[in-house]
């Protein structure tokens, strides 16, 4: 028998590895043989690849568009082509999701500049591309790629026999290594790396090149080593980046099996750190990186592999600053290795001639950033209070115990969202109840007495789990999926109740430890119904004798917006809510959100959106109830204020944002919060919106004048005495810094740019030892005067030709005011002019002269310059 199916490939990125993968999957399940192919009438014919072969599939190079055939031969064709074809309609497009960068990562671009200082020094860099933002200095050590040992590579084949059998042994160990550590690791991410890279340890298509190879006279090594060629070329010359980008995934099983075959003889594959290290290479492979001392491993510097790469996501995974397309990377160490290097991830270039300038450059800069994270410990360790009074609990979204251990380390006050689905999907079957458990006692734990808040599984729409047989839906988004699905697998809902009601036992009591909460609830007959499903486990486990917490709080995800009208009635039936305002956004303004020609609709700073955000808070408060917001617009720095102009008692957000949103809630006033969603609500377009918020601070300024300790232009914590800056360049960043330190720049970089053109310009050395650099630039957010007092006077090009000894650093937003109220730039420039005359008096200049601490130079400046 022999049928086919024909369709046009709908996926963004093409048939890559993932797609390809959940397709293969389908076609194994059938006895037929299963051939994909291009439709001919697209262009020259090309060979068919075997369905069951993600390297084949993916080696088709089919892009978005292609218009693709399926054909199956065989006895049961007919059932395994319409498995593939509901497969390919209704789950295919799961697989076209690419992973998003992490975080607060930066995107410089190719190309990186040098910061100021290290330009005028003359210092020499190679440009990259930054994936993952920070700063490593290390000794230098270079990584070769999969190169065979002369030994091998001049062997010849005892014969045909063994040698397949010595390739069937080799492929049989990295097989059943890669799934043991996909099962022992406790990172998801690796997990499932390893586990994608024991699929192509077992892809057939893999084989047949290897066996072709040894049938043709190779030897075992020989023949992986032409496999691994010929797939590497193939997949290089796809038209697709991430397919381009699997290149390194082949690479990598292909290392495993050769250094297998060769008795470890792989040298790539066992390199050892001595000393904390900045890692050149052309390719590293996912395998070599996580081989490496993580403890040692600062950096990363690569040549030849793309953003998409596993190794890439690995590195921004484990935060280890890395630059890829770096020119002839593996060539730039001297000899191969050794001396010292810089990467800087957030300028995006490389240093392999570390020079005295450049090690004060980055001793000083790691010492400004110590400092931050020094004054920022305390910060997490404290709740997130605005200047008003109003807490404002900061969570995090978190699939796995490391994640939250991560988010703790932040200052999260607790998990607002513990996604559950991750341990339901990609697998053949479902997690049983003590597996299930296992993971969430062990988040518990990591949470450390912290409340949690487990999501029951949210399976569906565009995370379909293929156990579960679910019916081709027109809009699965808008068909069965999160409690929709519950009543038809009940058995499946209990079974993670029942693990979930068993971990809270581990939670404390009391209702602050372990709660629960049900995904896409509509109506209050939900509502009652979840609830009922709980309770009834609840009976059961009392009845067995089990151990539980009584009191465990009950809640619903809000992201329906028919659930906005009935908060009375939902709050009869759950405990909580909490706002999951992706879903909620699209399903209000009627937009895919992955549908670029409708995408500007998708906004969550729609006025209408924002009044249905206001009802439903205001609905939940007027019952005494808990309202959080775990979607990605609580995360947004510049939605902080909606968040608490609206009166939600938590947003829970990425792990890595969790301390910058804490101190900036610190720094807000909530009653200013309120008036600005108020006024938001008001307006007509999400443009007034956007402008309202950039042009309204958290909080009202001081004013040139303001008083007290942080306050107005003049900030006690931004005045240093005894500054080591031993040259011009030094003592204008250690200005900025203070600046960054007391919070009033979050892009230091940028105003050292614009010190810098005004330097360039004139020397801002007025002479007697004083200095007055000064700048305008929108990466200030509240005029600052940083004030130094140098150890040793340095050269600065002043007018009476004397060396500087005080600096004095005015640095005001571009904008004419920003935070500044009553008088903006201008009268800040008048506070420059002033102080200039200043300078003129004898009188003042030996008062600053003699002060000897900070707090006496701030008195000296706000009385000079009648600050207040």
């Amino acid at each position: 028998m022999r049928t086919e199916y024909r369709f046009t490939c709908a996926l963004r990125h093409g048939l890559h590895a993932r797609p390809a993968s959940m397709l293969a999957e389908v076609a194994r399940r059938f006895a037929a043989e299963v051939k994909l192919s291009k439709d001919a009438s697209d262009g020259p014919p090309a060979e068919p690849a075997d369905a069951r072969s993600v390297l084949s599939v993916v080696g088709l190079n089919i892009e978005h568009g292609d218009r693709c055939v399926l054909k199956a031969t065989g006895a049961d064709a007919g059932a395994a082509i319409a498995a593939l074809k509901e497969f390919v309609e209704t789950q295919l497009a799961e697989g076209d999701e690419l992973p998003a960068p992490s975080p607060g990562e930066t995107a410089a671009a190719v190309g990186g500049k040098l910061p100021v200082g290290l330009r005028r020094a003359g210092v020499a860099h190679v440009s990259g591309r930054a994936v993952c933002a920070g700063i490593a200095m290390g000794e230098a050590v270079t990584i070769g790629g999969m190169t065979l040992p002369e030994s091998a590579r001049t062997a010849r084949a005892v014969s045909v026999e063994a040698e397949l059998e010595a390739a069937h042994r080799a492929v049989a160990s990295v097989r059943h290594d890669l799934r043991r550590r996909a099962a022992q690791t406790g990172a998801r991410l690796e997990s499932d790396l390893l586990r994608a890279h024991g699929e192509i340890a077992d892809d057939p298509a893999l084989w047949a090149q290897i066996e072709r190879h040894v049938r043709s006279g190779a030897t075992a090594a020989q023949a992986v080593a032409a496999a691994a060629e010929r797939f590497s070329e193939q997949l290089s010359s796809a038209g697709s980046a991430y397919i381009r980008d699997r290149v390194v995934d082949v690479q990598d099983v292909c290392m495993q099996l050769l250094d297998r075959l060769t008795g470890g003889g792989i040298t790539a594959m066992h390199v050892k750190l001595a000393r904390e290290s900045i890692v050149f290479a052309e390719t590293l492979t996912a395998n070599q990186l996580l081989h490496l001392d993580r403890e040692l491993l600062k950096g990363l510097v690569l040549g030849r592999i793309g953003a998409t790469a596993h190794t890439v996501i690995l590195a921004r995974s484990l935060r280890i600053p890395t630059l890829i397309e770096v020119p002839e990377a593996a060539r730039l160490t001297k000899g191969g290795g050794g001396g010292q290097a810089v990467v800087d991830g957030d300028g995006g270039f490389v240093i392999t001639s570390v020079t005295p300038a450049v090690q004060r450059y980055y001793q000083r800069e790691q010492r400004t950033r110590q400092k931050w994270l020094d004054k920022m410990a305390p910060l997490a360790r404290r709740p997130a209070v605005t200047r008003d009074g109003a807490r404002l609990e900061v969570g995090a979204n978190a699939s796995s115990a490391a994640e939250i251990a991560a988010a703790v380390a932040q200052g999260a006050d607790g998990v607002g969202l513990f996604r559950t689905e991750v341990l339901f999907l990609e697998r053949t079957a479902p997690p049983g109840e003590d597996e299930q458990l296992e993971i969430y006692a062990a988040a518990i734990d990591a949470a450390e007495g912290r409340p949690v808040i487990i999501r029951t599984f949210d399976i569906g729409g565009d995370k379909p789990a293929p156990y579960l047989h679910m019916a081709r839906e027109e809009n699965p988004f808008l068909g069965i999926r999160g409690l929709r699905l519950y009543e038809r697998h009940p058995a499946l809902l209990r079974t993670q109740l029942r693990a979930i009601v068993r971990a809270s036992a581990r939670g404390g009591g009391g209702g602050g430890g372990v709660k629960v909460m049900a995904p896409m609830v509509a109506t209050p007959a939900e509502a009652a119904w979840f609830r009922g499903q709980v309770r009834q486990v609840q009976d059961e486990l009392r009845g067995e004798g089990g151990a539980f917490d009584e009191a465990m709080p009950i809640g619903i995800m809000i992201e329906i917006p028919a659930a906005a009208l009935v908060m009375d009635q939902l709050c009869d039936h759950a405990d909580f809510f909490s706002l999951g305002t992706n879903d909620l956004c699209q399903y209000w303004m009627a937009v895919d959100r992955g549908n670029t020609g409708v995408a500007g609709l998708y906004n969550p700073r729609q006025p209408s959106f924002l009044r249905l955000l206001r009802t439903i808070v205001q609905g939940a408060k007027a019952r005494g109830k808990w309202v959080g917001v775990c979607g990605e617009m609580a995360g947004e720095r510049r939605n902080l204020a909606l968040m608490l102009g609206l009166g939600v008692d938590e947003i829970s957000v990425a792990p890595g944002d969790v301390l910058g949103l804490k101190t900036a809630v610190q720094a807000a006033e909530a009653s200013r919060c309120r008036a600005l969603v108020e006024a938001a609500a008001a307006c007509r377009t999400t443009h007034e919106v956007e402008d309202l918020l950039a042009n309204t601070p958290l909080r009202p300024a001081e004013g040139v004048g303001g008083g007290g300790r942080g306050g107005g232009i003049i900030d006690a914590e931004a005045i240093q005495v005894g500054c080591d800056a031993l040259t011009k360049e030094e003592a204008i960043k250690d200005a900025v810094d203070l600046l960054f330190l007391v919070g009033r720049t979050e892009r230091p970089r940028e105003v050292e740019e614009a010190v810098w053109a005004r330097e360039e310009t004139y020397s801002t050395g007025l002479g007697f030892g004083f200095a007055v650099p000064h700048c305008k630039t929108d990466a200030v957010a509240t005029p600052t005067l940083a004030v130094l007092k140098l150890h040793s006077p340095v050269e600065w090009g002043s007018m009476d030709g004397q060396p500087v000894q005080v600096v004095l650093l005015l640095a005001v937003p571009a904008a004419g005011g920003g935070a500044g109220g009553g008088g903006g730039g201008g009268a800040h420039m008048k506070v420059f002019a002033k102080l200039a005359r200043r300078l003129m008096h004898e009188e003042f200049r030996e008062r600053m002269m003699a002060a000897s601490d900070a707090p006496a130079i701030e008195a000296c400046l706000r009385q000079e310059l009648e600050l207040g």
